[in-house]
């Protein structure tokens, strides 16, 4: 069984071409955490041709990534995981989507901090792992504020510093995220 979540989409940016409607699905087994993040993950890495949970064409890469976006001759330059991930799937992204910039989003930034340290500490390979973890009191206040029907106005976010702004469902929310490079 899933669920299903929409987000009606508009941006403070006009060069920024978000879709109008987005529509995620997540299993019932799984935490509404993993949607948030995903909604978050677009919004924050937008770029042209994202897509969320695309199936690949590629015999040679069987996974799924939560957010994808594929270059002009259809390999994976952007490859995002939202929540934890076992490390033998970062390795096996790391190895089939070589040119890709691999995005590791999480909660809070304890948790970016501690997935970090999962590499450091299996040494998996250096300087392909951005990982982001969103301010915990941040993260918590929209997911109190997810419901199946959502409306977004994003204003781009700033990496120096970091920082977010949008308002989620009527209500303004700012705060800053943690951005790690391993």
């Amino acid at each position: 069984m899933s669920a299903r979540y929409s987000f009606q989409l508009q941006s403070g940016d006009s060069r920024l071409s978000l879709p109008r409607k987005l529509v995620l699905h997540h299993l019932l087994e799984e935490s509404p955490d993993i949607v948030l993040l995903k909604i978050l993950g677009f919004l924050l890495l937008f770029r042209e041709r994202l897509q969320v949970e695309p199936r690949l064409h590629d015999i040679d890469i069987r996974l799924v990534p939560h957010l994808l976006q594929l270059d002009f001759t259809d390999r994976p330059a952007l490859w995002a995981e939202c929540g934890e991930c076992e490390l033998k799937r970062l390795q096996k992204i790391a190895v089939k989507a070589t040119e890709a910039e691999i995005w590791l989003l999480r909660e809070s930034p304890e948790a970016a901090e501690a997935t970090r340290d999962q590499l450091r500490k299996h040494k998996l390979r250096q300087n392909r792992y951005d990982i982001v973890g969103f301010d915990a009191g941040f993260f918590a206040e929209l997911r109190e504020r997810l419901q199946p029907r959502n409306e977004i106005f994003w204003l781009p976010a700033e990496f120096d510093p970091p920082r977010l702004q949008l308002d989620f469902n009527g209500i303004w929310s700012e705060g800053p995220f943690t951005h790690l490079k391993f």
